[in-house]
């Protein structure tokens, strides 16, 4: 894919303005492009280096949801993915080991990431032996 193609265009907001303050860019790229090929694309069309890239995917995740709260859990390596998250409205985030039973039935749709999973199924089997 060739640079011109994978930075769209610069996005100006009033978030984006307070990062570039801190030398952090905000651009619309194309779907398709990982975070090697944005980072050459930035380096070769500013003529920059390119310390760290970030993307968010988290709203184009739940672009598919049909409505009610979305309960995201998370365990504990998963900061980055919270952040995320955590303002997309209708959403609420929460560690697994915060969830409870009412927090499950009353999320219209769960999304969980593996190790959440797995962290939750080991204490259910836990709980169920006791």
């Amino acid at each position: 894919m060739d640079h011109s193609q994978v930075i769209i265009r610069p996005v100006v907001s009033e978030k984006s303005y307070v990062l570039a303050n801190f030398d952090r860019y905000t651009f619309r790229v194309h779907d398709k492009a990982h975070k090697t090929q944005i980072k050459q694309a930035v380096e070769a069309l500013f003529d920059v280096n390119v310390v760290e890239v970030r993307t968010s995917k988290a709203a184009e995740l739940l672009s598919t949801h049909r409505g009610g709260s979305v309960l995201v859990a998370l365990a504990d390596d998963e900061l980055t993915a919270a952040k995320s998250f955590r303002n997309l409205s209708r959403v609420i985030v929460l560690h697994v080991d915060d969830i409870g039973v009412a927090d499950l039935v009353r999320a219209a749709t769960l999304v969980i990431s593996q190790s959440a999973l797995d962290n939750l199924t080991a204490r259910a089997r836990k709980e169920a032996k006791a």
